[in-house]
């Protein structure tokens, strides 16, 4: 469950991101809370972690944790490259009718393109 996308800026990219959605993998730990796994590979030095924001379904997280480079763990399961920088983003649970919309957004200050990793699918059958 996880998803790319590229900040592109004048042809060149800029920044690179990877988000894995912990809540689907490991639903049993967070059974609370939408939770993701993101990490960043800042190619453009102007953009700092401090310039990123995420939104889930218009909604502002409840907590933004930075993972140590020394949290082993995090960092042999789901690491690209050990100079990306890791956080998990935690959001309030979603209702079960927007379950199927999941689209977590990354705003990066300065930008107006925002990075959309979509989670989103179709139910069939349903009625």
């Amino acid at each position: 469950m996880t998803r790319k996308a590229d900040l592109i800026e004048n042809q060149k990219t800029a920044l690179v991101a990877f988000s894995t959605y912990l809540s689907d993998l490991e639903s049993d730990r967070y059974p609370n809370n939408e939770v993701f796994l993101i990490e960043i590979a800042f190619e453009n030095e102007k953009i700092k972690p401090k310039d990123i924001s995420f939104t889930l379904l218009d909604k502002a997280p409840i907590k933004v944790q930075k993972l140590s480079k020394k949290d082993e763990k995090a960092m042999r399961l789901y690491r690209h490259s050990p100079w990306n920088e890791c956080f998990i983003v935690y959001f309030d649970s979603v209702l079960p009718i927007d379950i199927t919309n999941v689209a977590l957004k990354m705003h990066i200050k300065g930008y107006e393109q925002e990075l959309v990793f979509d989670y989103s699918y179709v139910v069939e059958n349903v009625l």
